[in-house]
């Protein structure tokens, strides 16, 4: 019999052929993913790596002082085939060239060369990336500078009886012309977020409120005193040109974001707590006081420098009452008539977050900061406990007046004079951006060597406050009110307190 040449595969022979090939299709192809993916990685890697080494040059090349604080985002550099989304590269508190998050959306890449950690994604979302807000909400009248939430800052709201939750940052948590200002908490090493959103208080280590970067309309440029007013403020992206006015109405991006090169700063929300050893800044707890300049310093910068920590600036300080004797501070609150938007002073000696209750000293008093927050006392004195905090209601910063004297990084040019503890090679060494220099002078009522924004000769004479401007014999700047300064000697601990501040 003749064999039929022209016969084919049955059904059930297709059948199993198909079924080989999709198994071998369900082991091969995510190895071959896996080889490409893993291609493409190391392809990134070594691209994030030449944007360090080009970082690194550059430093050799111009020095470490041309790199700002907050590092170089890697879309200014200008590097060849450069498709790099957000991220930065800057230098670490050791002296490394790193990469912060550095996204070119398929991949995110961090750390220093040769240890590089990259995952797939693009380092959170597009706003997170660049703004590091972590937000879905954004307020537009801040103009791209909504709060930095990144590292160990968690965002959160604060009831009018103090209870702390975590933010849902989906919705709005904050509205500065409401004067409601963003906050932020960092919790202790066991701290935790309860279920229901809710932190406790022996579970956070510090409270931190957002001030976003702003330029003023100028309103005293000499020596002379003018009455106390509203400062105007205006938000200012930072793709804005920088404003440099030095005339009576002319506007001045203020000085305590152009020297960091930041969007806006986190601000204590309580003058300092705890130990040199373990800094908090917690209400209700006994102020960190009473050590040496160099100490308080130290300790101050060394809280976290992944979030570039350190001692209020004298400039600082003046940023945050400006924002506070603002629309959108206290001086906007209308629950406060014109006699109440001073500060309310702590007169507790020791203890932080309290309030007077009244523009007038009142140690008996001293309520809590959350203690009658909404309360309108009528005839326009508004809240008692709140009229101590920069907005009049429980979201600002408190501790800004009264209580005893905080340092703060301002100093009169020694030149090379040496003083016991901080000389001009220390401070060198931790970087001159986190000090405010002011020009040497003999006299501690020659005011005219004042740095604009900084809250001395602007506004000297408000609320018959007492100044004292630093010179020769009293070099170090201290602050005991909102508006009120003197001076220090370096080694002067007489309950001395002092004020983080962090520029993510």
């Amino acid at each position: 019999m003749k064999m039929d040449s022209k016969k084919g595969f049955t059904l059930i022979e297709l059948l199993a052929v198909i079924v080989i090939l999709a198994v071998i299709a369900t082991i091969t192809i995510p190895l071959l993913l896996n080889v490409i993916n893993k291609v493409r990685s190391e392809s990134y890697k070594r691209s994030v790596e030449f944007a360090i080494d080009a970082t690194d040059y550059y430093l050799i090349e111009k020095g470490l002082d041309n790199i700002p604080s907050e590092g170089i985002s890697v879309k200014d550099l200008k590097l060849k085939n450069n498709n790099f989304e957000s991220g930065k590269i800057k230098v670490d508190s050791s002296g490394n060239v790193v990469a912060e998050n550095v996204s070119n959306r398929e991949y995110c890449a961090s750390g220093e060369k040769g240890k590089l950690e990259v995952s797939k994604g693009n380092c959170g979302s597009s706003s997170e990336s660049e703004t590091g807000n972590g937000n879905s909400y954004v307020d537009s009248n801040l103009k791209g500078n909504d709060p930095k939430i990144v590292g160990d800052l968690i965002a959160v709201t604060i009831d009018n009886n103090g209870v702390v939750k975590k933010a849902d940052t989906s919705k709005e948590w904050y509205n500065y012309d409401k004067q409601e200002w963003a906050n932020a908490v960092i919790l202790t090493d066991d701290g935790r977020i309860e279920s229901d959103g809710t932190i406790k208080e022996d579970s956070i280590k510090g409270y931190f409120v957002w001030i976003p970067r702003y330029r003023y309309k100028l309103f005293n440029v000499g020596t002379g005193t003018v009455s106390p007013q509203e400062i105007v403020v205006e938000f200012q992206s930072m793709e804005d040109d920088v404003d440099n006015g030095t005339n009576k109405g002319d506007w001045l991006t203020h000085p305590a974001f152009t020297t960091m090169g930041v969007s806006g700063f986190w601000v204590g929300k309580f003058g300092t707590t705890g130990t040199l050893d373990n800094i908090t800044v917690k209400p209700n707890r006994v102020y960190l006081m009473s050590f040496n300049f160099k100490f308080v310093f130290e300790a101050s910068y060394n809280f976290d420098r992944n979030l570039n920590s350190h001692m209020i600036k004298n400039t600082e300080w003046g940023a945050v009452a400006y924002l506070s004797h603002s629309k959108y501070g206290k001086w906007g609150n209308q629950i406060y008539n014109s006699g109440n938007k001073q500060i309310y002073p702590n007169d507790s000696i020791y203890a932080t977050g309290r309030s007077s209750g009244s523009t007038s000293s009142n140690s008996g008093y001293n309520g809590t900061y959350n203690w009658n927050e909404t309360e309108d006392r009528g005839n326009g004195q508004g809240a008692a406990g709140a009229g101590a905090s920069t907005t009049g209601n429980i979201t600002g910063v408190y501790d800004m007046a009264g209580g005893g004297y905080t340092w703060v990084a301002g100093y009169n040019d020694f030149g090379e004079t040496s003083l016991n503890n901080l000389t001009q090679a220390v401070i060198d060494s931790y970087g001159k951006q986190y000090f405010d220099v002011y020009k040497s002078g003999t006299s501690s009522s020659d005011y005219s060597r004042r740095i604009l924004g900084d809250a001395t000769a602007e506004t000297k004479d408000w609320y018959q406050l007492t100044h004292s401007f630093v010179y020769k014999d009293y070099l170090l700047f201290s602050r005991y009110d909102l508006f009120g300064f003197s001076y220090e000697d370096e080694d002067q601990s007489d309950n001395e307190r002092s004020r983080l501040v962090l520029s993510p």
